[in-house]
């Protein structure tokens, strides 16, 4: 949730720079359908409209209003409130009869007032469609259900404003990952390939099917930051209305066409756009021959997936930043710990406001204690915000115009070698001519623009000073072996170079000379 809330406090600063830029003509036009909105709610006419005074100060622009429509406990909205400024409002809705109940008795826990904080019963779908005239929809819509969110999304797309923040969770891994490419089919509309980049292909994967849902309602989305974290993947993105992108749709959206052998990717954009030409024209292709240029296989296809990128890096800096300067800092969590671990009294460690002595609320809960609205304990917070912000360092150094990565112990073990450093084989393909990043997907990713055959070029020229064993050079039945018989394109010369020691994280910190590998150690 710390996350959440740093996305958030950024957007929100974000969306109050756009309301009131040009004189603030968005931000009226936003007043004036709140006034209107207003008057319905209460039987009344809508009011008359009176333009105002040239010259007239920007008014102020109105707080975030949050639906959560998946809730549970409601323990997300509590912090939202706690801890975002300027919240106006949020509907905190569930299902369960239940989780309502909970809901209720945590906002009244936390002194809330629950016209603010408005627990609501409903169908997710239901609440989410009756929201979706302009007038009613709301400025975040948060999802974050138990496994796929697939059945939210037509309504969700409907229900976010213009401008406004989709905050998608998936934690239906297996299916995203290749485990039942029927499933992911049925539930997203794409073939999902098993592939050491497969978490990337998730967010890519879901990322295409939210924008496809847009574009039935003429409007389309900007990813601001995805990101793949243990067992599930999260994803913040602007919702934005506009007919024209959304002819250009097709150029977002790729096929993957992966080599059964050597694992070799290409993507095929489904259409692409003519200079000059508003309407984009059907893709061209395919973009490699029906066996594999490297290994002699045939390619297995998946997709489509997005592939564009899956963040906005100056977004991404102030998110990194808003982590590491406010309350949300590793800094002060990890000076917090130690206070607690020295007995001493931490600041929030009790809650914030007396619980009420009221029959509904178990005794046990009223005298625990919590840090930040919930976490167990300071130390808990430390390590958490500690991985958090490596995890987002190592994304704000990624190469954001480049789909995929290749995993640095699959190259090795397809050549059957030993596996070089991860400096080592970045300084080879910058040598070439070709960028490279690392990927906060997996600590031995390799992302580059560099084309597979300069990619197995580079292996090739490393194989010569780790040999292949006869068994596997000599059995046709194995990728190395076809392999090792394509003659290179570019050469480099590994001879005598230093392997520096260390964690891969580490040493692709060294080798782009940055803080953000070495932060991915700690992010895991």
């Amino acid at each position: 949730r710390d996350l959440s809330i740093a996305v958030l406090r950024r957007y929100d600063a974000l969306r109050r720079a756009d309301l009131t830029a040009d004189g603030g003509k968005q931000l009226k036009k936003l007043l004036r359908r709140k006034a209107v909105a207003e008057a319905e709610a209460a039987g009344l006419p809508p009011p008359a409209y009176v333009a105002p005074p040239k010259d007239a100060p920007v008014p102020e622009v109105p707080g975030l209003r949050i639906l959560e429509a998946l809730s549970a406990s409601g323990l997300r909205s509590v912090r939202y409130f706690k801890e975002i400024p300027g919240i106006e409002q949020i509907l905190v809705n569930d299902i369960e009869p239940a989780a309502v109940a909970s809901i209720r008795r945590n906002v009244k826990y936390n002194g809330l007032d629950p016209e603010v904080v408005v627990p609501h019963h409903g169908d997710a779908v239901e609440v989410m469609h009756k929201h979706r005239t302009d007038r009613l929809r709301f400025d975040v819509v948060d999802l974050d259900p138990y496994g796929s969110p697939s059945i939210f999304l037509d309504s969700a797309v409907q229900a976010v404003a213009d401008g406004g923040l989709l905050c998608i969770t998936c934690t239906d891994m297996g299916v995203l990952a290749g485990n039942s490419t029927e499933v992911c089919f049925a539930k997203y509309g794409a073939v999902a390939l098993k592939s050491r980049a497969c978490h990337e292909l998730a967010l890519r994967t879901v990322l295409a099917c939210v924008d496809g849902h847009a574009a039935r309602y003429r409007r389309h989305i900007k990813p601001l930051l995805a990101i793949s974290v243990d067992f599930y993947i999260r994803m913040f993105v602007r919702v934005y209305t506009s007919p024209l992108e959304v002819k250009r749709a097709g150029t977002k959206r790729s096929m993957v066409y992966q080599c059964v052998g050597c694992k070799s990717f290409h993507l095929q954009p489904l259409a692409k756009q003519p200079a000059g030409k508003h309407v984009p024209s059907p893709g061209t292709g395919p973009p490699c021959p029906t066996h594999c240029e490297q290994c002699g296989n045939t390619h297995q296809i998946g997709g489509p997936v997005w592939n564009g990128p899956i963040m906005d890096p100056e977004f991404v800096a102030g998110v990194l930043e808003e982590l590491e300067t406010s309350d949300l800092s590793p800094t002060k969590a990890a000076a917090a710990a130690k206070a607690e671990a020295r007995g001493e009294a931490v600041p929030g460690t009790s809650s914030a406001t007396p619980a009420p002595a009221d029959a509904d609320v178990a005794e046990d809960v009223r005298t625990t204690s919590c840090v930040d609205a919930g976490s167990n304990s300071a130390r808990t917070v430390a390590t958490s915000r500690a991985r958090l912000a490596g995890l987002i360092s190592v994304m704000a150094a990624e190469l954001p115009d480049v789909p995929l990565y290749w995993s640095l112990p699959d190259l090795a073990g397809t050549m059957r070698t030993s596996c070089p450093r991860l400096p080592v084989l970045l300084k080879a393909l910058q040598a070439a001519g070709y960028r490279t990043s690392g990927s906060h997907c997996h600590d031995s990713a390799i992302k580059t623009d560099a084309p597979p055959h300069v990619v197995w070029d580079v292996m090739r020229c490393w194989e010569r000073l780790h040999p292949v064993a006869a068994k596997h050079r000599d059995n046709p039945g194995t990728p190395v072996h076809h392999l090792l018989k394509v003659k290179n394109k570019f050469e480099y010369d590994f001879t005598g170079q230093m392997e520096p020691k260390g964690s891969a994280a580490e040493m692709h910190a060294r080798s782009t000379g940055g803080d953000a590998g070495a932060a991915a150690g700690g992010a895991g």
